[in-house]
């Protein structure tokens, strides 16, 4: 078989501990006050209704003026950061210094696709973790008929799929630079192009 890539491979783990704490919430139905970084944007004054709305990854204004996806904004930060940036794109009250007890933990939420689900992947996942020194928090298993039944896939793959038939592409935020690699064409010139 093929070597596993970005875009093709048997695992899914969270690009930003908001996308970590909306998979959680989706996944496992993580009520927010409980959730430890859903706790932390609630004391720091982020609605439960922006947090909730944000879940699926909406376009929002970003410092500049420019709508952008909530999880792009995000991406790539750490607990600390990502925390600030949410605090300050919710435009509620200033960040100010978290007590010790209450410092933002950098987690992810990751999973291994229902099509790669064997013992053998398991294994390699946990000693692959392990191996970086990642910390594994808690283990579960749900089953195909409760992926079902909670549309747990549709919930996940919600943003994605919604930007890909709602959206036109010039509202898309694409990275150029990126996109000119990949296709060998400017974004811009694609767009022209139709």
């Amino acid at each position: 078989g093929a070597e596993p890539n970005v875009g093709d491979n048997g695992m899914h783990a969270s690009a930003s501990p908001f996308e970590a704490f909306a998979e959680r919430n989706n996944w496992l139905e993580a009520a927010v006050e409980e959730d430890h970084f859903g706790h932390l944007m609630l004391s720091r004054g982020v609605p439960e209704k922006t947090i909730k709305d944000w879940c699926l990854d909406p376009q929002v204004f970003d410092a500049d003026g420019e709508k952008k996806s909530i999880f792009d904004q995000l991406e790539d930060t750490n607990a600390s950061d990502c925390l600030e940036k949410l605090v300050d794109l919710s435009k509620m009250n200033p960040l100010s210094q978290a007590p010790l007890n209450q410092a933002p933990l950098n987690q992810a939420f990751v999973f291994i696709k229902p099509h790669a689900v064997t013992d053998e992947v398991k294994a390699l996942a946990k000693a692959g973790l392990q191996e970086k020194g990642i910390k594994i928090l808690a283990e579960g298993s749900i089953d195909g008929e409760t992926i079902d039944k909670s549309q747990l896939i549709d919930k996940h793959y919600f943003s994605i799929a919604s930007k890909a038939t709602l959206l036109k592409p010039s509202e898309l935020n694409v990275p150029a630079d990126k996109f000119q690699s990949q296709f060998g064409l400017s974004w811009e010139d694609a767009l022209a192009s139709g």
